[in-house]
């Protein structure tokens, strides 16, 4: 099953993914795939990146479908491949500030990306993808093999639970355990919720 692990920069999608390679899962890197198929619009010298193009990376991780075993796509955009599991890390705010500080980042990229991570920003773009390939009712799209949505707050979390908690999903997702998967159900992470209370 072609499993996408994605979520805001910050939240500890290549630790966990680096985690899960060590444990011996096959990972692709988003990053690496977009130079490889050609899929950008431009290289940003600034930031060192490729800008994907996100219409041809979404035709281009079609070439994904059928893998053999679980393969973990890592990336912030992973949640446009043909993915049977969506997993969206998330972390509080302020967590995924301070790291992309640690990282160096320009203060116009760490303001964004907390912004997009307090607004929940991969989370409905994972959604809206889950939308737009048939999906509406969750337990059904669990008992079949659409493109299912999960997310969870990792944020103090260690990488080793992180990506505990990925392999649980995996599993759940593969045997089709609702009692597993459902706790992790989009919505089940609100930092706007958890901000408004402070006033």
């Amino acid at each position: 099953m072609l499993v996408s692990l994605c979520g805001t920069p910050g939240t500890g999608k290549t630790s966990t993914a680096r985690e899960l390679r060590r444990r011996g899962y096959e990972i692709l890197s988003e990053r690496d795939l977009i130079r490889e198929l050609g899929c950008f619009e431009r290289y940003d010298s600034d930031a060192d990146e490729y800008i994907a193009d996100p219409d041809e990376l979404r035709s281009s991780f079609l070439c994904l479908q059928g893998k053999e075993g679980d393969v973990v796509l890592d990336g912030h955009l992973s949640y446009l491949a043909p993915a049977g599991l969506v997993i969206v890390l998330r972390a509080p705010p302020w967590v995924v500030g301070q790291r992309l500080e640690k990282r160096s980042y320009p203060h116009d990229k760490v303001r964004e990306n907390v912004i997009a991570e307090a607004v929940g920003y991969t989370l409905i773009r994972s959604m809206e993808e889950e939308k737009a390939q048939g999906g509406s009712d969750w337990k059904m799209l669990l008992e079949g093999d659409g493109k299912l949505v999960v997310e969870r707050d990792v944020g103090s979390l260690t990488v080793e639970e992180a990506a505990d908690w990925v392999e649980r999903m995996i599993e759940g997702r593969r045997d089709k355990k609702i009692e597993v998967i459902s706790p992790f159900r989009p919505g089940s992470v609100d930092w706007l919720e958890a901000h408004s209370r402070w006033y």
